[in-house]
């Protein structure tokens, strides 16, 4: 009976303890800010948002949606932001790694934004390359997505 419920305890203590957040600095704060507002302008425009509907049905609560740079030149794929509770809506999640099903939006560097890329998908279908379907460009202290 002893065995049974120190056996019990060790497993809860392990089970619960999670690796707490490393606390972020002002500027790292600043450009989370900055790169949220970033995606939560692209998922503001009317194909994003078509595609989140149409996703919506699939998922209890918002739709997990995985942010990722393209480097092809480097052959990686980046996480764009620090900490993505911070930029979580109603409608979309932002989480680290894709789960088996998601939304992936992939940003890839241009002058004065990125290029995006947004589509369904799981972690096996990450991918480095792929078409752009439009431009997210600085505006003001802002973000505006135009086509290309």
């Amino acid at each position: 009976m002893r065995a049974l419920i120190s056996a019990g305890v060790l497993a809860l203590l392990t089970s619960c303890v999670l690796p707490l957040p490393r606390q972020l600095s002002p500027e790292e704060r600043a450009e989370d800010r900055d790169r949220c507002a970033l995606v939560q302008a692209v998922m503001a425009e009317p194909q994003s948002r078509a595609l989140l509907e149409a996703l919506r049905p699939r998922f209890e609560g918002p739709v997990p949606l995985a942010v990722y740079v393209r480097r092809p030149e480097e052959g990686m794929l980046e996480r764009f932001l620090v900490q993505e509770l911070a930029c979580a809506t109603a409608e979309f999640r932002i989480v680290a790694r894709a789960p088996a099903r998601a939304l992936l939006l992939y940003l890839a560097d241009a002058p004065q934004g990125f290029t995006f890329a947004l589509e369904q998908g799981s972690p096996e279908d990450l991918a480095l390359e792929g078409d752009p379907q439009g431009r997210v460009v600085r505006a003001g202290s802002g973000w505006s997505v135009t086509g290309l």
